[in-house]
């Protein structure tokens, strides 16, 4: 027996507005029913077993709507419902697409106009008052060269809904989401600018610590060797690559629990006669003391001052 799928491709392939198609080896049926939305053709559905009176009933109620069909090909919007969940791997037909693709592209298309729109802004630096956490926030950002993910601008579902049913073109819809959101931007702007003007004041991170960590970053280790120069006294030990990354990023002092073992660090730090009290600031063994860092024998970091 043929597919949900196949069966809704033969049916709208006929012209069918309104219809019943039975699921494979479960008893249940699907009745569709359609209506016009600019240029495309909007199928509801609603699953229901026993007689056909049970889908009519209350049809209106029903849930989002389940496949958008446009110059002849299908959108599945629900792609459950035909049988191609996550679960299932195989191929769509040619002339078939999942809605969720779809809205990935419009969000590609997004992203692509945002740059030129971002740069026409005119913004002065922001004022705050949270001065500490935002330049804690730059430091990571800068120094972990991360792009944090609550600045994307979403390519919202319901307006790739309304774009593929009108005749708006994809840039055309990427330039009314960008608009509508024109003060969340500036205000990111502004944000930018003043972490742009704090980045080359010196105040988020001194240039030792940025080579650090593009080293660290670049280098494909987990674990690297550690060297450190504490009130004269050297020393070198192994600690996991992101443990390093965390102490530098943070701004913070090395503790026992920072190295591979527990009681290596605390043999360490004690042989360095680093505190772990935080108040004890001239013994505080921090990324200030590090001399060098290498993996597999060969430095990927050399401390030059």
């Amino acid at each position: 027996m043929s597919t949900v799928l196949d069966q809704f491709i033969t049916r709208v392939s006929a012209g069918e507005h309104d219809f019943t198609i039975t699921v494979p080896k479960t008893g249940k049926s699907v009745f569709f029913a359609s209506g016009k939305s600019g240029n495309a053709q909007v199928y509801y559905a609603r699953e229901y077993y026993g007689e056909a009176e049970d889908a009519v009933y209350d049809f209106f109620k029903m849930i989002e709507p389940a496949a958008i069909v446009r110059d002849g090909k299908i959108y599945l919007l629900d792609a459950y419902l035909f049988g191609h969940g996550f679960s299932n791997a195989e191929p769509l037909p040619e002339n078939v697409v999942k809605f969720s693709d779809y809205v990935k592209r419009c969000q590609q298309a997004l992203d692509a106009a945002y740059p030129d729109y971002y740069a026409i802004i005119a913004a002065e630096p922001a004022s705050i008052d949270w001065m500490k956490n935002f330049i804690q926030r730059v430091r990571a950002d800068l120094l972990l060269d991360r792009k944090r993910k609550d600045d994307e601008i979403p390519f919202p579902k319901e307006k790739a809904f309304a774009t593929l049913c009108t005749h708006n073109d994809l840039p055309t819809a990427c330039g009314e989401v960008l608009d509508a959101n024109e003060g969340t931007i500036t205000k990111r702007k502004r944000l930018d600018v003043l972490a742009q003007s704090l980045i080359a004041a010196g105040k988020i991170a001194a240039p030792w610590e940025i080579e650090l960590a593009a080293a660290l970053r670049q280098s494909p280790a987990k674990t690297v060797t550690v060297s450190f120069l504490l009130n004269g006294k050297a020393g070198t030990e192994k600690m996991e690559k992101s443990e390093l990354l965390c102490v530098l990023v943070n701004d913070n002092y090395f503790d026992y629990y920072h190295f591979q073992t527990r009681q290596k660090g605390k043999d360490f730090l004690a042989s360095l006669g680093a505190s772990t009290y935080w108040n004890d600031k001239n013994n505080l063994l921090t990324c200030r003391h590090i001399t060098a860092v290498t993996y597999n024998g060969k430095p990927i970091y050399e401390r030059k001052d």
